[in-house]
C-alpha cells in the first residue's frame, strides 16, 4: 500500500505550524553577500537542515516503536488521505509501485545517461502528480483535524523519547526560515 513520506508530513507540519520566528543572519538590506558566500550558506542551510530531520525523523520512529497506538493512528490519517486521493481520480498504489521500477531502472548498471534522463524525468512527473493529490487531499478539514490532532500527539510522544525534540524543531524551523529569505532575496536580486 502506498503510504505517505511521513517524515516530510511530521517535519513540515512542525516547520509550517510553529511558524519559523527565526531572525536570520542574512545582514542588513545594505548587505549584498556575493553570489558564492550567498551560495555556500545556502548550501550549509540545507545541510543543518537535512541532519535535523534526520534527527527528528529518528526520534519520530522511536516515539511511534514505543507507542502502537500513535502507529495506528498514523495508519488511520495514511489511509485517509490516500482515499481521498483516490477520490479525486489519483492512483498513489500504481504510482507509488511505477517510482519503484523507474528506481531499479536508473540504478540499473548500463543504461546510458539519455535513458536516465528520461527515467528520471518520468519519476518528478510521478511525484510532483503525486504531491499535488496529496497537497490537495491535504485541504480535506477533516484530514486537517486528524493531522493535528496526531502531530499534536506524535509530538508529544517524541519529547518524551528526547527532551532536546522542541529544540530541534526550533531549530529546524529557524534554518528553513532563513533558506527561504535567501530564496526570495535572489529572486529579488538575480
Amino acid at each position: 500500500m502506498f503510504k505517505l513520506a511521513k517524515t516530510t508530513l511530521l517535519v513540515s507540519a512542525l516547520v509550517i505550524s510553529g511558524g519559523a520566528q527565526a531572525e536570520g543572519p542574512m545582514g542588513g538590506a545594505d548587505s549584498a553577500p556575493s553570489p558564492n558566500h550567498s551560495q555556500a550558506t545556502a548550501v550549509n542551510l540545507q545541510q543543518q537542515a537535512q541532519a535535523l530531520q534526520q534527527k527528528l525523523a529518528s526520534i519520530q520512529e522511536s516515539a511511534l516503536a514505543a507507542n502502537p497506538k500513535l502507529a495506528e493512528q498514523r495508519n488511520a490519517l495514511d489511509k485517509m488521505v490516500v482515499d481521498a486521493m483516490k477520490s479525486q481520480g489519483a492512483m498513489p498504489e500504481k504510482d507509488s509501485q511505477r517510482l519503484e521500477a523507474l528506481k531499479k531502472q536508473v540504478d540499473k548498471p548500463g543504461a546510458s545517461r539519455q535513458e536516465r534522463m528520461k527515467v528520471i524525468q518520468e519519476a518528478r512527473s510521478i511525484q510532483q502528480r503525486l504531491l499535488q493529490a496529496q497537497e490537495k487531499a491535504m485541504q480535506d478539514e477533516d484530514i486537517q483535524k486528524a493531522q493535528k490532532a496526531f502531530t499534536e500527539d506524535l509530538l508529544v510522544a517524541m519529547k518524551a523519547e528526547d527532551a532536546d525534540t522542541e529544540k530541534l524543531v526550533q531549530n529546524l524551523q529557524q534554518v528553513v526560515q532563513q533558506l527561504r529569505m535567501m530564496q526570495q532575496q535572489a529572486q529579488r536580486n538575480p
